[in-house]
């Protein structure tokens, strides 16, 4: 399914504002690609960097594949019982601060480049 017709069946409720915000957030990023995978919008690069999750308490957790490798801003993220995934929950559009998520983007960017795959080589045999 592709991420736009996923965004359009959410409904209008606060928490399809938040799945909108947090798209339209983290596709002004360079390079990011938005896809369906497992019937949840994930943001990848060179690898998964972010996925958006709703949550059954209410709200949407946007959450960091590889937070377990960030080295600032873990503050601001909750692991829950995760050893590698970590996300911040929004219950409101109002809450979302542009600069926090700003950062823990750009912190999951730089992981993304140290971690990313090396370049297959193929055997002239």
């Amino acid at each position: 399914m592709h991420i736009l017709d996923y965004l359009e069946r959410i409904p209008e409720t606060e928490e399809g504002k938040i799945f909108h915000y947090l798209h339209n957030i983290l596709s002004t990023y360079p390079n990011i690609v938005p896809k369906v995978h497992f019937n949840t919008p994930f943001y990848t690069r060179h690898r998964w960097l972010a996925y958006l999750s709703t949550q059954k308490s209410g709200g949407v957790e946007l959450c960091f594949v590889h937070a377990h490798l960030f080295s600032n801003h873990l503050e601001w993220l909750d692991f829950k019982k995760r050893k590698q995934v970590a996300g911040i929950t929004y219950l409101k559009v109002e809450d979302i601060n542009e600069e926090i998520v700003d950062q823990l983007m750009q912190e999951a960017l730089m992981v993304d480049d140290r971690i990313k795959p090396k370049s297959k080589k193929r055997s002239k045999f």
